[in-house]
């Protein structure tokens, strides 16, 4: 049991993958479960971290020595195992980097998904270590135990549908929620890190006959698959049947991927789509959703001359969500702005690097 192989990073910002071992210099780009979550090798960072929590409370998160310890940690994508190739930069556009952890680089899936049950998200609960007692009631949970800081909970969900990942995760999300628990929804994304965390016997709990999650929520598309079937079959050339085609275009890791190519192209050739304080909002609003999508925005908002990263950031907390504005909103972006030639030539490059 935990023996998946999953990807291995020096923090939640590492797009590549080699964390370094400060002690013994060893470069680590994966390893099981096991070995990641249930070894004494974290112990010492994890004790410190925790000891700082309790003594300083919250404010220790923002001490240098706190800081640091954490930076001992590691992080891993518990939910897959990451191909390293090249691909273009978020970051610098125009420029090609190696890079994993994007869903669309995923090699192999673990079959588990990873959640988090913060105290801070959940202080509704009178008593917050009775969600210990709940999840043990939970045939679907395999593995629990408390985060590095030891203010919260992170437990290894066994997934029926590890190809519908996003939408067993939504389905968690409302029947915790309908217990009265908050899941982080960071936990939706297949390439989140988690930093590594230990804990003693009597605090972890592992489910021997753990029985596979089967919860499903359906959700609407963000694109309208028709349009982009039917832009595909007449402009590229290639004939499929209108059911595989609206398979491979419902799929929500194409979908993503479709629009970070999007925005990267309106990048690349500097179009500013938020220069208005209304245009601005809708862009953030269309990447809401995004696995990737403060960065995309912050790529986005910089064709800007009034761009402002502090307020950038500060705008993304605010946005909330929207049912009117989309993916099709930069769809329609990209075809205004670059032309529907380089709209069909990026619709041409999703399907030729997902279409496996």
């Amino acid at each position: 049991m935990f023996d998946e192989i999953c990807s291995v990073y020096k923090e939640s910002t590492d797009a590549e993958g080699r964390f370094v071992d400060r002690e013994t210099g060893e470069c680590i780009q994966q390893m099981s479960i096991r070995e990641f979550c249930l070894t004494d090798r974290w112990k010492p960072y994890v004790q410190r971290l925790r000891a700082m929590r309790q003594e300083f409370g919250s404010m220790a998160k923002k001490m240098p020595e706190y800081i640091k310890t954490k930076k001992m940690l590691p992080g891993a994508t518990l939910s897959g195992l990451f191909a390293l190739y090249e691909d273009d930069s978020l970051t610098h556009p125009g420029e090609r980097v190696m890079v994993s952890r994007r869903e669309s680089h995923l090699k192999q899936h673990t079959g588990w998904l990873a959640i988090d049950i913060d105290l801070a998200d959940n202080t509704q609960l009178s008593n917050f270590d009775n969600i210990r007692m709940v999840c043990q009631f939970r045939p679907e949970i395999g593995l629990l135990m408390r985060s590095c800081s030891g203010s919260g909970y992170f437990g290894l969900v066994r997934l029926a549908y590890p190809d519908r990942h996003k939408a067993q995760f939504k389905a968690l999300l409302q029947e915790y929620a309908a217990m009265g628990i908050t899941l982080d929804k960071a936990c939706s994304n297949i390439g989140r890190v988690r930093f590594a965390s230990w804990d003693d016997p009597e605090h972890i709990y592992i489910n021997e006959r753990v029985v596979p999650y089967r919860g499903l929520a359906e959700y609407m598309p963000q694109i309208m698959p028709q349009a982009v079937r039917q832009l595909y079959r007449s402009e590229v050339g290639v004939t499929y049947n209108d059911e595989g085609g609206a398979q491979f275009w419902e799929q929500q890791r194409v979908q993503d991927r479709l629009i970070e190519v999007i925005v990267l192209e309106l990048v690349a050739n500097h179009k500013n789509i938020t220069e208005s304080y209304e245009e601005w909002t809708k862009v953030g609003w269309a990447l809401r959703s995004h696995p990737y999508g403060l960065d995309l925005f912050h790529q986005l908002s910089r064709c800007s001359q009034k761009y402002n990263e502090g307020q950038t950031n500060v705008k993304w907390t605010q946005l909330g969500s929207s049912k009117t504005v989309t993916y099709n909103y930069l769809i329609h972006a990209c075809k205004t702005e670059l032309g529907m030639e380089t709209y069909r030539h990026i619709c041409r490059r999703v399907w030729s690097e997902l279409k496996e």
